[in-house]
């Protein structure tokens, strides 16, 4: 397997692939000598090889596009020390069944596992700060998310249409739902709210 870099002053980006591709792709720690910190925007798009994906140590930000529509990707492997999923990384994945967001990341970005059918286990690593517009939004296959201690902001329309999530646990340093985060999730049966919250923002928040 080969892949293609940028090259920055201080670290290298992943562009693609070569003309060697790979169903496991393993993104390196570094690249002559630099630490390899990020994955360009689009590099992968749409690129059908890939069943799976592991991140070097040193990444820290996935651009816009990166992997989305990867028809055939089924895992991925985040290092900690990643701080940003960009948006639409991962949109229209259809295959992608179990996702685990370290500690170290700070924000998910909109759309970024918006149309990934087939997540049915999503667990946050408990750094995060704040999920953005229609983030996993159509990921029909959850039924359960336990929100981490730590995130304050889940943006408009996140998790609108998971049309099979019924449960869902909000954290105490959760401060904002924004309107349609999880309109037209008919499923739900039971929500913990958390203290901290600003009860004006459920207007439009569950309807069916």
């Amino acid at each position: 397997m080969g892949l293609l870099y940028e090259i920055h002053n201080n670290y290298a980006a992943v562009k693609g692939f070569d003309e060697s591709k790979s169903e496991v792709l393993e993104i390196p720690d570094s690249f002559e000598g630099k630490p390899v910190e990020e994955i360009c925007e689009s590099a992968f798009l749409s690129e059908g090889t890939i069943e799976k994906v592991i991140f070097g140590k040193n990444i820290k930000k996935t651009g816009s596009s990166s992997f989305a529509r990867c028809g055939n990707l089924k895992e991925i492997v985040f290092n900690e020390g990643i701080e940003e999923i960009g948006f639409s990384s991962f949109e229209n994945c259809g295959k992608i069944e179990k996702v685990y967001i370290p500690k170290t990341v700070r924000r998910i970005e909109d759309k970024a596992f918006s149309w990934c059918s087939k997540i049915n286990e999503l667990k946050f690593g408990g750094g995060m700060l704040e999920i953005g517009f229609n983030a996993f939004s159509f990921c029909t296959s959850l039924s359960e998310i336990n929100f981490a201690e730590g995130i304050k902001y889940i943006g408009k329309a996140a998790f609108s249409v998971c049309g099979g999530l019924k449960k869902l646990s909000f954290p105490k340093s959760l401060e904002i739902i924004d309107s349609q985060a999880f309109e037209a999730c008919s499923a739900l049966e039971y929500v913990e709210f958390s203290e901290g919250l600003k009860n004006w923002i459920f207007l439009k928040v569950w309807r069916k």
